[in-house]
């Protein structure tokens, strides 16, 4: 799994503020702070994401529908976890997430949900 912002604060006791002033060699961070932030990021084998770097100079969130037919299907319990995780991953960036959950694939039924979406 990718080495996130949020698992460089954690490491080195700092928000994710300042993780990211640190990694774009933005000012207001101390010295000694930001070498250790640093040093931290490359030993846990940080990269940039690509795409997180487009969300974050986006100026509005971006909202993602999910229609899913999983009321009463297991199988949609890990998907669901799935998306939920990637959710938290990409919150920084202002990206959220709406599962709708039903439990038919009726089309008719589909169209409805999705126009409410």
């Amino acid at each position: 799994m990718a080495v996130t912002i949020r698992d460089i604060a954690k490491e080195a006791g700092v928000s994710r503020g300042t993780v990211d002033r640190v990694l774009h060699k933005r000012k207001g961070v101390n010295e000694e702070v930001a070498k250790r932030v640093q040093a931290i990021a490359d030993e846990m084998g940080f990269t940039p994401n690509l795409a997180g770097k487009v969300l974050a100079r986006r100026k509005q969130p971006l909202r993602i529908g999910c229609l899913l037919p999983s009321i009463g299907n297991p199988f949609f319990d890990d998907v669901i976890a799935g998306f939920r995780q990637a959710e938290r991953e990409l919150s920084d960036f202002g990206v959220i997430l709406d599962i709708i959950q039903i439990k038919s694939f009726d089309l008719d039924v589909h169209l409805k949900e999705l126009k409410h979406l």
